[in-house]
């Protein structure tokens, strides 16, 4: 065993403590949410110019192995370790697919998907509650569900603009219902 520790990179090292972090977790090692920010991982890491970025590969591929089948596609933990990641991997890589896992947390401000500020970037609160959905303008007075399409509230913040809250998905009935009804109400 050698005591000699490699260096993460500093551009990589944000994503890649929170992918560790979440396969320490069974619950991690089988949502749809993690598989997800592995996968960009690999891609964006297989992908990078950096050599020592590249070098990372192969323990991403060893944590991909570790997965076991995927049991959830999101069940909506407070804390996600996979959203998180990915939104690590977007804030320092480019690459990152705008479609991709985000635990309902605003995306990075960098997305030319999303025109409008998100909320944390006028200062509110709102929506309180996590879940899987893209902010608009939310002093807007439409939210729209679209069901389990991942590829769909991205394509409409950027189409509707400032006249759209937010919108997002719904995969799991009681939670997600819930969740929707919860941050409506709170705006």
């Amino acid at each position: 065993m050698s005591l000699i520790k490699t260096a993460v990179p500093e551009r990589a090292a944000p994503a890649l403590h929170e992918i560790e972090r979440g396969m320490a977790l069974r619950k991690c090692r089988k949502c749809g949410c993690m598989k997800e920010a592995l996968d960009a991982a690999s891609r964006t890491f297989r992908n990078a110019e950096d050599p020592e970025i590249r070098e990372l590969l192969p323990k991403i591929e060893g944590h991909q192995n570790s997965m076991a089948a995927i049991a959830y596609d999101c069940i909506g933990c407070k804390k996600c370790w996979g959203a998180d990641a990915i939104i690590q991997l977007a804030i320092s890589f480019e690459e990152v697919a705008p479609g991709e896992c985000h635990g309902g947390k605003p995306l990075p401000p960098k997305r030319e998907h999303v025109p409008s500020a998100t909320s944390s970037q006028q200062g509110c609160s709102w929506p309180p509650h996590p879940g899987e959905y893209i902010v608009g303008n939310p002093t807007a007075s439409v939210a729209i569900c679209t069901l389990s399409s991942r590829e769909l509230p991205p394509k409409l913040i950027a189409a509707v603009g400032s006249d759209l809250a937010i919108a997002g998905r719904c995969d799991i009935e009681n939670i997600g219902v819930e969740k929707v009804v919860l941050n409506l109400l709170a705006n």
